[in-house]
């Protein structure tokens, strides 16, 4: 993950991130990073990325409320990350097992 000055046009390299890792956005204080990691169909991490040192933490442990078939559509937060919040979609489906059948 690399930083692009607008005005000199320069990179500076700040963190590598697993694939799958996308930015949610800045911190208020323009500092830290907020990163969603796609841990499961039911399950999400939040990390907080400090890109003066490229350190990561898992800042929050996001579950679907059931997690029976369901996924994650988006996450949000505020600037400050004291709130949060998330959709996610349910997918539910009989299946009918017929035998005999030519």
């Amino acid at each position: 993950m690399y930083l692009q000055s607008l005005e000199a046009g320069a990179q500076k390299a700040i963190a590598s991130v697993d694939p799958g890792v996308s930015v949610i956005r800045w911190s208020g204080d323009g500092r830290h990073l907020f990163l969603l990691k796609r841990g499961g169909s039911a399950r999400e991490s939040v990390l907080r990325l400090d890109t003066e040192n490229g350190r990561a933490e898992t800042w929050r442990e996001l579950k679907v409320p059931d997690p029976i078939a369901a996924f994650f559509q988006s996450v949000v937060l505020s600037a400050d990350g004291q709130a949060y919040a998330f959709s996610y979609q349910r997918d539910l489906a009989t299946l009918y097992l017929v035998n005999g059948v030519d």
